[in-house]
Order: structure tokens, then C-alpha cells, then sequence
């Protein structure tokens, strides 16, 4: 497997910046670079992990990253000058133009999170699923979008066992590749449990699970069902209910996820436990989601049926602002920071879903 974390690395984190305004290229950082992770499936050629790359060669710039797109590798273009880094802080940090991209910044307002190829500042963008940069002499192209996927002519029954088959494929492969220690976040979920007792089933029990509790003596409901499942298959069970400093982590949040998601300070204490590590960590992505979607999925289906993208994108809004909105307060973060770009954010959010018009449910 081939390994480059970067996410600790503040500073030090790697770019690359192309400035051709004197009529050759001037390089800053590094001309060849690679982050994430990358392995190889035995008897499959697409590299499997979470990845991205570029390679400079006097010339040309080119860039990558993984298909799915859950790897986020950031591109500033502006005038003679193109930079890419896995670190939207990075660059800035060498003089990128950091001019806001209002509508972008007001759609992360209203849901949270930066649609398409946005991010909050306007001449720095991601690269999209499977995408890929080429530059060269001032000019850059961009390959690459969201992969639709397609409605497939198949019965319930067969939706059930490929619910089945396909996770325990991914699961093999994994476990065939990797000889090393497991640890899994082991959640009150459908996703974790779902992984553990497969893992179980082929005969190779993770070395650890764990699970966050958010502090007090009293283990809550989620801790307690996490604790029920591993020891019924006598799997060790660690627990992280250290208190925690709340607006520290919520920092720690933003920063590595460089300034794109409002969440993920509850990730801090897995994360902190995972670093250093020799284990690797296997966690599910969406699984109860499929099997029990969230209270809007009906109506928002119905929407995108008739074509009303607007109407969902409004729904997205007011429910991620219920959520986050104290009492006497409506409309989230949205109604105090940008209250003028109401429209342009549900606009943008709305063409954001529109892309997946020919998907089996645009929303989910």
C-alpha cells in the first residue's frame, strides 16, 4: 500500500504553485506529490483508497484524485499562476487570492457543506469525483464530474441480498489485503454492526472496537448497545469518554476539513485515538441512510419526480437550520450571515441536486 498522511502536517502540508508570468514556468513547493492512501485489489486494476496526486515535468501540470471523490484535492487558478494542495490553508498560506465566493459561502450557511465544486473562496475549487487537472503554459482544463448512478431493473428480494453480497465482497477484499491489526468504530448504528458481524462470519474479528461516549457515568443508549454487540462476539471494547474541550475540537473540525463541513468535532476523540496507530480503522459510509432514510426522503422524492429541485433545495434549508437554530431564532445561520443571497443559495443548491435529475432518488 502506498501511504502519504498529511492531515497533522499544518505547515509543512504539500503544494504545489506554477507562476508562468515571466514566460517560463517558476515552481514553488513540490513538482511530484502524493496524499492519502492507495492499495491495490488482487485481481482488480483500479487502485482502490483515498487518494490524490500531481506531477510537474517542466511543462504540463496534471492532478488526480481517487473515482468515488471522498479524497479532496484543492486547485487555485488565477492569471499566469495554478497551485493544488490537499490543504485549502496551505494555500493561502502562499498568497492565494482569498476573495470569498459569496453564494458558495451562503449555500454552507443554509446546509452545512459546499456543493459541486465549491469551496468559500472563489479561485480555489475541488476537484470532482475521478477528476483530473491538466495545465499548461497559463491554461487548465478539468476533467471529470459526479458519477450518476442508474436505476437498476432488479426485485426487492435481489436489492436485499446484493445489501448482502456487496458489503461482504468489500469486506473479503479488505481483509485479504490487509494482515495487519482492525480497529473499528463500533456505533449504536446499522453501518458498524453491520461490518462486525460480517467480519465475524469470515472467521476475522477486528482486534478492537471502539466507541465515544459524550461523557457522565451513565453509559448512554448508544455506548450500551455498541458494548451488547461486542461482547455477544467477544471482541475487546474500548470506550472514550475522557471530557473533552468542545470549542477545541469544533476548531480542530473546521481546520481539517479545510473550512468545508460544519461538523465533525465528534470525531475528534477517534481521531486522536486512531493517530499513531498501527491498526486500520474499516467504517461504512451510508448504509442506514439506504435502509432508513431521513424524514424528508419521501417528500423530496415526490419533488424530484415533478422537477422541483427549488422545493427540495428549500427543504435541505430549513431543516439543517430546525437543527442548528436556537429557540426563538429561524432559519439557521443563514438569516444572520447572508440573509440578502436567500435565492442565489437555494438556486445554486438546487442545480447542486438537478445534476442527478436521471439518478433513482436526486436527493439522497
Amino acid at each position: 500500500m502506498q501511504s502519504h498522511p498529511w492531515i497533522d502536517a499544518g505547515a509543512d502540508a504539500p503544494f504545489v504553485l506554477l507562476d508562468v508570468a515571466a514566460g517560463a514556468p517558476v515552481l514553488k513547493g513540490q513538482a511530484q506529490g502524493f496524499v492519502g492512501h492507495r492499495m491495490q485489489v488482487p485481481g482488480d486494476s483500479r487502485p482502490r483508497g483515498l487518494w490524490g496526486e500531481w506531477g510537474f515535468d517542466g511543462q504540463t501540470l496534471t492532478a488526480r484524485v481517487e473515482p468515488l471523490g471522498y479524497f479532496s484535492l484543492f486547485v487555485y487558478t488565477k492569471g499566469t499562476q495554478v497551485a493544488v494542495s490537499p490543504s485549502i490553508l496551505q494555500l493561502l498560506a502562499q498568497g492565494a487570492d482569498a476573495t470569498v465566493d459569496e453564494v458558495a459561502l451562503a449555500v454552507f450557511h443554509r446546509v452545512g457543506f459546499f456543493v459541486g465544486d465549491d469551496t468559500p473562496f472563489r479561485h480555489i475549487k475541488v476537484l470532482p469525483p475521478g477528476g483530473r487537472l491538466v495545465w499548461r503554459d497559463g491554461v487548465h482544463r478539468i476533467e471529470g464530474a459526479e458519477p450518476i448512478p442508474r436505476v437498476q431493473p432488479i426485485s426487492r428480494e435481489q436489492a436485499v441480498e446484493a445489501f448482502i453480497e456487496v458489503p461482504r465482497a468489500a469486506i473479503r477484499r479488505f481483509l485479504r489485503s490487509w494482515d495487519g491489526p482492525i480497529t473499528l468504530p463500533l456505533s449504536g448504528g446499522r453501518d458498524s454492526r453491520h461490518i462486525l458481524l460480517e467480519m465475524v462470519q469470515q472467521g476475522r474479528k477486528p482486534d478492537t472496537c471502539v466507541t465515544f461516549h459524550h461523557g457522565g457515568r451513565t453509559l448512554n443508549a448508544e455506548v450500551q448497545a455498541a458494548r451488547a454487540v461486542a461482547e455477544r462476539v467477544g471482541v475487546r471494547h474500548a470506550i472514550l469518554g475522557r471530557p473533552r474541550n468542545r470549542l477545541r475540537d469544533s476548531v480542530r473540525g473546521l481546520l481539517m476539513t479545510q473550512l468545508c463541513a460544519d461538523e465533525h468535532a465528534q470525531m475528534m476523540p477517534m481521531h486522536d485515538y486512531l493517530t499513531g496507530s498501527p491498526s486500520a480503522a474499516i467504517d461504512g459510509i451510508g448504509g442506514d441512510i439506504l435502509t432508513n432514510p431521513d424524514d424528508w426522503a419521501a417528500g423530496f422524492m415526490e419533488r424530484a419526480r415533478r422537477g422541483d429541485y427549488a422545493g427540495i433545495a428549500r427543504g435541505m434549508a430549513e431543516g439543517h437550520g430546525g437543527v442548528i437554530s436556537r429557540p426563538g431564532h429561524r432559519g439557521g445561520a443563514g438569516a444572520l450571515f447572508s440573509p440578502d443571497l436567500e435565492q442565489a443559495a437555494i438556486d445554486r443548491i438546487a442545480a447542486a441536486v438537478r445534476r442527478y435529475d436521471a439518478a433513482p432518488d436526486p436527493y439522497q
